[in-house]
């Protein structure tokens, strides 16, 4: 009997082991920046979020930041609808009020702004603590997250303006280029034309050059038939003159 009663309370914790492992919380949690590289001056976000298929019930960490190269400017959570801060900065304590189960979502946003000593090369860093993610597990429903850190470069001014100028100076070039084109047909159509001029003053010179034959030929016809006529004539005055010639001449022969 006695053995029976050990090996039950063994089966009753087996399972009660059993069911902590099925119903364990899962989750993972990301802390992430808009930028890997800012300027003086620039401001840029990080944002904290959670993802559990189990539902996101609140959340627990605490953020440290370079305060001699960053200022912060603000710091919310991501929807208000969803998501409330009842911790002090810089503590991030954050419980959900929606009654929808949430199992992905952004949570907090911090604002930073690059303070203008910074020197150039820099590396910023953003951390937090050990992460507490609460979700909606029936038990173990806490997952621990160990810390999580960003870092972020500063880059030269210079860098943007030789790029800048870059993009100025390959714009030129194809402006350049494109009026080159277009000179290049501009004087490729002025060509054209003055070969075209050129076809049409040949023909209008072979043309005109026809032009005077045929009104030279037509000029010299008439001067031809005038030619005939006044031969024609000194026949006719030849043969009347022959006639006179051959009357005096009988007339002459009679009277001897």
């Amino acid at each position: 009997m006695k053995n029976k009663i050990i090996t039950a309370n063994i089966i009753a914790i087996f399972i009660i082991l059993l069911a902590s492992i099925s119903f364990a919380a899962t989750g993972t949690v990301e802390f992430k920046s808009n930028t890997t590289e800012v300027k003086k001056g620039e401001t840029f976000t990080v944002t904290l979020s959670a993802t559990s298929e189990d539902g996101i019930n609140g959340i627990d960490t605490k953020y440290t930041y370079d305060s001699e190269k960053l200022d912060l400017i603000s710091e919310k959570v991501a929807d208000s609808s969803n998501w409330s801060n009842i911790g002090a900065s810089p503590d991030i304590t954050i419980i959900c009020n929606s009654t929808q189960s949430i199992k992905n979502a952004d949570i907090y946003i911090l604002t930073f702004k690059v303070k203008d000593n910074v020197s150039v090369g820099n590396t910023i860093k953003i951390e937090t603590t050990d992460i507490l993610l609460d979700t909606d597990a029936q038990t173990d429903s806490e997952v621990t997250i160990p810390s999580k850190k960003i870092e972020i470069t500063v880059k030269d001014d210079s860098e943007d303006n030789s790029n800048e100028n870059n993009k100025n100076d390959t714009d030129k070039n194809t402006t350049d280029k494109n009026n080159t084109d277009k000179n290049t047909t501009d004087k490729n159509d002025t060509d054209k034309k003055d070969t075209d001029n050129k076809e049409a003053k040949t023909t209008n010179t072979v043309t005109n050059a026809n032009k005077s034959d045929s009104t030279y030929a037509a000029k010299t016809l008439p001067k031809a038939g005038k030619n005939f006529i006044m031969i024609f004539i000194f026949i006719v005055i030849a043969f009347v003159l022959l006639i006179i010639f051959y009357k005096k001449y009988i007339q002459h022969k009679q009277i001897k």
